[in-house]
C-alpha cells in the first residue's frame, strides 16, 4: 500500500523540485525563481564581429516595455520601453527587440534588416501563431500621470514582426491595411479567445477610454499585409466599466473576459472586477471576497479553506500591474481556470510585489504571497508564525521587489514536456517610481531608476 502511494505521488508530481517543495508545505501555491544571472554571458567569448552582430547579451534596465510568448517555440518576445539617457538628464525611449529562450534561459537581441517601430512605452503586444503584433504606445517629456503640463506623443500604428523573413526576422507597418483600427492610445489591455483578440480601454490624447475592440487576424493574408484582417468596435449592452488605462484583462475557462483595476485619471486608482460575457455582449460588475494565508493556522497544504485562510477584502486598487490566465482545474471549454495578478502601483509612492489569484468558479481572490522556511513536519512543532515569511517582511527576499510598468508573458505547459505541468509567468524589469521621476534620481540601478531583473513565477 505504501509503495502504491509513493508511485501515485511521483506520477502526479514528477521529480520536479518545485512540486516537491509544495508537497512539503514550503510553497503552498506558487514559486518565484530569479533568472537574472542565468546564462547572461553566453556571447562574451565570441569574436568581436559576431558579438556585434548578435548584440548585447541581455536587455538593459527599463520600464514601460511589453512582451508576449511565442508558445510553439517556447520563446518570449520583448520590445521597447524607456531607460535613463546619457548623464541621467533625459529619459530615452527604446526600439530594441529581444527574444528569450525559456529552455536555454538565454537572451538574444534581434536586429531585423528593416524599418522598425519607433521607441516607445506603454504599447500593447500580442502573439498570433509565429507573428508578433505591436499596437500603440507613447513617449513623454514629463512625469506621466502626475503633471498637468506634461507633453506626450501617442501612437496609433500597428506593426507585425515575422521571424521567418531574413536571418533575424522583419518588421512591417500594416497600419494602412488594418480596417477599423482604434484611435491612438497607450496602456490598453489585450487578451485572446480562439484566435480573436479583445482590446479594452487605454489612454488617448483626450483621456482614458472604455472602448472595447475585437481584432480578427486572417492568417492567409496577414503576412502579406492583406486587408482581410479587421477591427470591430463592440457596443456592449447595459452598464460598462469606468474608462481606464494601465489595467488588466484575462480570458478564462468559461469563455468570458475578466477586467481588473487600472487608473481613471491622475489620482483615481481602481480596484473593481468586471466580467464581459462574450456571447451576450454585456458587462457585469463582480463583488468578490479576498482571502489571505493564516499565519497561525494549521500547517501544510492539505486543509480546508476555513482553517488556512483569513477572508475579507480582495486586492487593493492598483494600476500598471500585469495579469494572466493560468492552468487550473476548470469546468469550462478551456483549461484556464484562474487569473493571476502581479505587482502594480498602489499609491503615490507605494508599489506592490504581491501575487493574487482569482478563481471565477467561487468568485474568490486568494493572495499567494507566502513562503515557509521549514518543511511541514518542522512547522508542526513551531507553528507558521515563526517559520513562514509573509509578503513585505524584512526577510522577504524570495520574490521580485515591488514595482509597476514591468512586462509579463505566460507559457502554459499542457504537454508535460518537462516535469513541471502548469503556467509559468516571466516578469522583466519595471520601476518603483514614475516616468519623469528618473530626472530626480542620483543613483542608477535602483528600483526607482528602472529594473533589469528577470523572474519566473510557477503558478
Amino acid at each position: 500500500m505504501a509503495y502504491a502511494l509513493v508511485v501515485l505521488l511521483y506520477t502526479t508530481y514528477g521529480d520536479d523540485p518545485i512540486e516537491r517543495e509544495r508537497r512539503e508545505g514550503r510553497w503552498p501555491f506558487g514559486k518565484w525563481k530569479d533568472l537574472t544571472n542565468t546564462n547572461v554571458l553566453q556571447n562574451h567569448e565570441l569574436p568581436s564581429h559576431l558579438q556585434q552582430q548578435l548584440g548585447y547579451p541581455f536587455p538593459s534596465a527599463r520600464l514601460g516595455h511589453a512582451s508576449t510568448m511565442w508558445e510553439y517555440q517556447r520563446k518570449m518576445m520583448l520590445f521597447g520601453g524607456a531607460t535613463a539617457g546619457a548623464g541621467q538628464a533625459v529619459v530615452e525611449p527604446l526600439d530594441d527587440l529581444w527574444q528569450f529562450d525559456i529552455d536555454k534561459t538565454e537572451w538574444r537581441e534581434l536586429q531585423p534588416d528593416s524599418a522598425r517601430p519607433s521607441g516607445r512605452v506603454y504599447h500593447t503586444m500580442f502573439q498570433f501563431h509565429h507573428w508578433t503584433f505591436l499596437f500603440g504606445g507613447a513617449t513623454f517629456s514629463g512625469p506621466e500621470w502626475e503633471s498637468s503640463s506634461e507633453t506626450q506623443e501617442v501612437y496609433g500604428d500597428l506593426w507585425l514582426f515575422d521571424p521567418t523573413i531574413g536571418l533575424q526576422g522583419s518588421w512591417k507597418n500594416i497600419t494602412s491595411s488594418a480596417l477599423g483600427l482604434p484611435s491612438a492610445r497607450h496602456s490598453m489591455s489585450v487578451t485572446s479567445w480562439n484566435g480573436n483578440f479583445f482590446f479594452f480601454g487605454g489612454s488617448t490624447a483626450t483621456g482614458a477610454s472604455n472602448q472595447l475592440f475585437l481584432y480578427q487576424p486572417d492568417e492567409d493574408t496577414i503576412g502579406t499585409g492583406g486587408s482581410a484582417s479587421h477591427w470591430v468596435l463592440l457596443t456592449p449592452g447595459g452598464e460598462s466599466p469606468l474608462a481606464r488605462a494601465a489595467h488588466s484583462t484575462a480570458m478564462l475557462h468559461d469563455g468570458n473576459m475578466y477586467l481588473f483595476g487600472g487608473q481613471h485619471n491622475n489620482t483615481y486608482l481602481l480596484g473593481d472586477l468586471w466580467k464581459y460575457h462574450l456571447q451576450a455582449n454585456t458587462w457585469t460588475q463582480l463583488e468578490s471576497v479576498g482571502c489571505k494565508p493564516n499565519p497561525t493556522g494549521p500547517t501544510g497544504i492539505w486543509h480546508t479553506i476555513d482553517e488556512y485562510w483569513l477572508c475579507g477584502e480582495g486586492p487593493p486598487p492598483r494600476s500598471g500591474h500585469q495579469a494572466s490566465p493560468a492552468l487550473y482545474h476548470a469546468a469550462g471549454p478551456s483549461p484556464y481556470g484562474a487569473m493571476v495578478v502581479l505587482g502594480g502601483r498602489l499609491g503615490e509612492n507605494e508599489y506592490s510585489n504581491s501575487v493574487w489569484v482569482y478563481h471565477p468558479g467561487v468568485n474568490r481572490w486568494q493572495e499567494h504571497s507566502i513562503y515557509c522556511l521549514g518543511s511541514q513536519s518542522s512547522l508542526a512543532l513551531t507553528g507558521r508564525r515563526d517559520q513562514c515569511v509573509e509578503h513585505g517582511q524584512h526577510d522577504d527576499r524570495t520574490r521580485p521587489s515591488p514595482r509597476w510598468r514591468f512586462s509579463m508573458a505566460a507559457y502554459h505547459n499542457r504537454t508535460e514536456v518537462s516535469a513541471y505541468h502548469g503556467t509559468q509567468l516571466y516578469l522583466f524589469g519595471g520601476v518603483a517610481g514614475t516616468y519623469g521621476g528618473w530626472l530626480n534620481m542620483d543613483v542608477t540601478g535602483t528600483a526607482a531608476h528602472g529594473l533589469g531583473d528577470l523572474w519566473a513565477y510557477h503558478v
